[in-house]
């Protein structure tokens, strides 16, 4: 059977961040997308593989927000991509952004980055409320994603 080669494209990585990267200067950096949040680290993908990432000390010292820190869809650099683990670097800019106001609190949860399409979707049953629906469409709205409702 033969292998499946994954290029980078396939994760979604286009002209936007690569255009991105090149104003930054930093085409010799490995990037990959973070696919997954877990507490005090992250699972990261690149055309190679899958890596348990953590942040640089750099980027918690420096971060003033939760915004500050890499979210699942984010872009990020990465450096020692080897024996499954990886150091992320800097984000690269998120073009789309779902969040929320945290729950009983005034802080920003940040949901999923650089979405392109969010499809609604709600059970007509019992628990069909139009309200809830109206407000994930504003929230895709808002974060600059396309919805289908």
């Amino acid at each position: 059977m033969d292998e499946v080669t994954l290029k980078i494209e396939d994760l979604g990585y286009d002209d936007f961040f690569g255009s991105e990267r090149a104003r930054r200067g930093s085409g010799g950096v490995r990037v990959a997308r973070v696919i997954a949040e877990h507490r005090g680290g992250y699972r990261v993908k690149d055309a190679d593989g899958e890596y348990v990432a953590k942040v640089t000390g750099k980027r918690i010292h420096a971060a003033s927000s939760r915004e500050d820190y890499p979210a699942v869809g984010d872009w990020v650099e990465i450096s020692g991509a080897g024996d499954g683990r990886a150091v992320i670097g800097r984000i690269l800019p998120r073009r789309t952004v779902i969040r929320r106001k945290e729950i009983g609190k005034s802080r920003i949860q940040i949901i999923a980055t650089n979405v392109d399409t969010a499809f609604v979707v709600e059970a007509v049953d019992r628990d069909y409320n139009l309200n809830r629906l109206e407000r994930y469409v504003a929230i895709a709205r808002d974060g600059g994603v396309r919805s289908s409702s």
